[in-house]
């Protein structure tokens, strides 16, 4: 081996380590050394990268949801599942699969809320639908395994000559996640030429971008790997190598018979045949994404021999190995390694030293197509074929016997002279075209051989196979049938109102046992029972029967549906009174039943259907009575309500005189059963003054004339209607004119009152006056007074009314002397007040000049006599109090001296 391919075997293992330790993809080429001696030879070449599923996204699009493969935590929230973008994300939130991924960056992380969430890497606008490729796969084992997400190739959206390569890892129990980026320019103005890497967790409030790969910066990288790390619930980033990203994509191999650099291209694809003619290296080599990988063949040349001619020895007895095959021509002295096949399926080699005569024997064969060659030094000869023939193995004769009773399966097929006595057998065979399981028969020593315990059927296709496989046939087709068994039965039926009686007759044939079932849940083993059925319906009667080996059973379906079920329904169960109901008959039976209606008023019927008019309030039991042909008898009774409703208006017509609204109301006659309660309607409604929906209203206008009502009246539920009608005449109102003005007169004067513009007057009080039922009467009054004038016209409802004040002027000049003597002579004898009329004294009182009090009254007409207790009082000056009452309420008080003289 050169140094050169040891170099590159070296560099090779080098690569495939540190692939395996970066999760790259190998070039595995098979073989990797070999020699062949002129013939061609077929290298494959296995790339291998960890299981992947392409995803073909269309433009800015989520695949549907994605088991990840283990339990991943992202900003303290547990997810087995996730979607993935076609902008190079992997979002969490399942709501948007099969969805719309966001292209448009307008905000830096956290805080955008256009991607929550989410791992970006990076987010950017990139158009899979137009190149590259996007996969996803879970490697590893538990608890270390790992989701991977690859872009790979994928065009820049309005840049498509820009590529991004780039790849997400999740790991299981870390929880770390992993950005390898292969590579992003800048310069492509599309969408700002924004890009974001980073994570965001679900309501944008948490972020981490790598440093200087958020909005609004304008970046690029090649070959970047950064670490996301959860700590203390949010997560740090960190750079790290690098990653290689693997796409399995073995279509792209290309393969060189020399080193990549110098070598020429002699195919493409996973594998190559070649028939070289000198030692030649061959270069298997892949592009994925940014990386080159190869792997290599290296292929000698060998010198072969060749088998002159072959002889052959066939096998003594069918399924015997003892023929055999002699190799002759083979070079004497050289070990060979002797490789031969049987009908394609190899037997294990053997290593030979070539006698003088140059023959080897390969030996222990049975029959079969062999394809023998021989190996020296890595050199095959070219292959022989020969074929060994088996000796002929067959049957003589076939006797078929039928079973002899119903499903005891002891039919059977003796074959006659088999090749060997006491041999056994595997006998392969069809009933009714589905292969049966194999039988292992024995001959017996007069060399038959017996297929048993056959039931009816076609048997077809026997195969006898003996201990060496070999095989005879195939026999047949043998049918056999049993001798007849059936199950039948008849019946007879009796009907009655509680229950049904069936008689059952079994007309079965080769049946020793009965199975009944009634089809109620009961069950006998007689052969011809007699059923009691305790309710109606119809009932699947089933009658199985058995010989021990053969079953039978029929199932007959017995109709014991004469029902007596009365029922119908009424238009309406409550009604107004003369209403008419509709009765429907929805009885259950059969024809020919009989019906009779009782509608609880006394009246009858006897159709189908009916109709009845109610005339008479009260709860009615409205009955159906139906009769079958047994004959049963069933009712049913429905209760009935009748009601009328009556209003009357009040008050009755009448006429009126309206100074303020007035009442309208009703009187309803209505029985208990309108328990949705009555509606009222008065109209017309243009002059009432209240609600016109409730049993009373009121009405008020100031234009007399004829008015006339109506009430119209709803009961619920039944719909009774009432209504009543009003006519009220509005009389015109009278008008007092000319009425006498409020005035005063002097004490004891007289007044002519007057008041005009109507028919009738009358005035009061009438103590005072001269006719109170006159218009100008007369009033004398002694006290101030109010009287009041009552005028009326033709109607005498309407009334108009006057007051007119009379004050009394009490003016008068008391007198009350300053000096009286009271000396018996007749002349100013009492000291009192003079010029008293209608004046009261309610105080007279005088005192003496030490304040005592000596006189006292309250009649002004006694006066005092110059007396206290009987003793004249000495002459001198004396005070006095007098108060005294005028008509109007007026009190008047006079105070002052009077001299007493003698």
């Amino acid at each position: 081996m050169s140094i050169t391919r040891t170099v590159l075997k070296v560099f090779s293992a080098a690569l495939l380590l540190f692939a395996a330790q970066t999760s790259k993809a190998q070039l595995v080429v098979i073989p990797h050394d070999t020699t062949i001696c002129g013939q061609q030879l077929t290298i494959t070449a296995q790339l291998n990268s960890p299981t992947g599923t392409q995803q073909f996204l269309s433009d800015d699009a989520y695949t549907g949801v994605i088991n990840i493969g283990f339990t991943f935590n992202y900003y303290g929230n547990n997810y087995t599942q996730l979607v993935i973008g076609s902008n190079a994300v992997l979002n969490f939130n399942l709501t948007n699969a099969g969805g719309y991924c966001t292209w448009p960056i307008n905000g830096a992380i956290p805080g955008n809320a256009n991607m929550v969430n989410a791992i970006m890497g990076p987010w950017m606008d990139v158009n899979p639908g137009t190149g590259g490729g996007i996969n996803y796969a879970t490697t590893g084992v538990a608890p270390n395994r790992k989701f991977i997400a690859t872009w790979c190739g994928v065009p820049y959206f309005g840049c498509s000559n820009r590529l991004l390569t780039t790849q997400i890892i999740l790991y299981e129990t870390t929880n770390f996640i992993e950005v390898h980026l292969g590579e992003r320019t800048t310069g492509c103005t599309w969408n700002g030429d924004y890009a974001i890497e980073g994570v965001q967790n679900a309501n944008a409030t948490l972020a981490t971008p790598v440093p200087g790969r958020n909005f609004p910066q304008i970046w690029g990288a090649i070959n970047s790997g950064h670490r996301f790390e959860y700590v203390a619930g949010a997560y740090i980033v960190n750079p790290i190598p690098y990653l290689p990203v693997p796409i399995n994509n073995a279509g792209n191999i290309q393969w060189f018979n020399g080193p990549i650099t110098n070598g020429n291209l002699v195919g493409t694809g996973s594998s190559i045949t070649v028939s070289p003619t000198v030692p030649t290296t061959y270069y298997a080599m892949v592009t994925q994404c940014a990386d080159t990988i190869f792997d290599t063949c290296h292929v000698e040349i060998g010198v072969g021999d060749s088998i002159d001619y072959t002889t052959y020895v066939e096998p003594s007895y069918c399924g015997f190995l003892d023929g055999s095959i002699q190799l002759h021509g083979l070079s004497p002295g050289d070990t060979f390694i002797v490789n031969y096949t049987n009908n394609g399926n190899p037997f294990p080699p053997f290593q030979v030293i070539i006698p003088l005569d140059s023959t080897v024997n390969v030996p222990n064969l049975g029959a079969g197509n062999y394809t023998l060659w021989a190996v020296n030094n890595g050199c095959a000869t070219p292959p022989v074929n020969v074929v060994l023939t088996d000796p002929p193995f067959d049957l003589d004769s076939v006797t078929a016997v039928n079973p002899t009773i119903c499903g005891a399966n002891d039919g059977y097929i003796k074959f006659w002279n088999a090749d060997l006595p006491n041999t056994g057998y595997i006998v392969n065979y069809n009933k009714d075209g589905v292969p049966q399981p194999p039988a292992n028969l024995n001959s017996d020593a007069s060399r038959h051989v017996v297929l048993s315990n056959l039931g009816p059927g076609t048997y077809d296709n026997i195969v006898f196979e003996n201990m060496f496989g070999c095989q005879t046939g195939p026999f047949g087709p043998f049918t056999f049938v049993e001798p007849p068994f059936s199950v039948d039965f008849d019946t007879t039926v009796r009907f009655s109102c509680v229950a049904d009686t069936v008689n059952f007759f079994d007309l079965s044939v080769g049946v020793t046992q009965y199975a009944w079932d009634f089809g109620d849940g009961t069950t006998s083993n007689l052969a011809s029972p007699s059923h009691v059925f305790m309710t109606q319906g119809v009932f699947t009667v089933t009658l199985t029967g058995t010989n021990g080996f053969c079953t039978d059973s029929k199932s007959v379906t017995i109709p014991l549906v004469h029902p007596l079920d009365a029922e119908f329904t009424v238009s309406k169960d409550s009604i107004c009174n003369g209403e008419t109901i509709v009765f429907t008959n929805n009885s259950i039976g059969t024809a020919g039943y009989r019906y009779a209606w009782d509608f609880g008023d006394g009246t009858t019927d006897t159709a189908f259907n009916t109709s009845h008019t109610y005339t008479t309030d009260g709860i009615f039991d409205a009955k159906l009575t139906i009769v079958d042909f047994v004959p049963c008898t069933n009712v049913e009774i429905r209760p009935i309500v009748v009601a009328s409703l009556d209003i009357e208006i009040g008050p009755k017509d009448t006429s009126v005189c309206l100074t303020d609204p007035m009442v309208l109301y009703s009187t309803t006659f209505a029985p208990p059963y309108f328990s949705g309660g009555i509606s009222y309607t008065w109209s017309p409604t243009a002059d009432l003054t209240s609600s016109p929906n409730g049993p009373e209203t009121q009405f008020f206008t100031e234009v007399p004339g004829t008015y006339q009502f109506i009430l119209n009246a709803v009961g619920y539920p039944m719909g009774c209607a009432a209504s009543d009608t009003l006519t009220l005449f509005v009389q015109p109102k009278p008008v007092l004119v000319n009425v006498t003005p409020n005035t005063m007169i002097k004490y004891g004067e007289t007044i002519q009152l007057n008041a005009e513009g109507v028919l009738y007057y009358i005035w009061t009080p009438p103590a005072t006056l001269d006719n109170p039922n006159i218009s100008n009467p007369i009033g004398r009054p002694t006290e101030p007074v109010v009287y009041t004038v009552i005028g009326m016209n033709e109607h005498g409802g309407c009334r108009d009314t006057a007051n007119v004040q009379v004050d009394i002027d009490y003016t008068m000049n008391e007198f009350i002397p300053s000096v009286f003597s009271p000396n018996g002579d007749g002349k100013n004898d009492l000291f009192r007040a003079v010029n008293l009329k209608y004046q009261r004294v309610v105080e007279f009182r005088v005192f003496n000049r030490w304040g005592k009090e000596v006189y006292s009254a309250q009649d002004m007409n006694r006066g005092w006599d110059g007396t206290y207790n009987g003793a004249p009082q000495d002459p001198g000056v004396y005070t006095y109090i007098i108060r005294v009452t005028v008509p109007d309420g007026d009190i008047r008080t006079y105070k002052g001296n009077v001299t007493l003289i003698r």
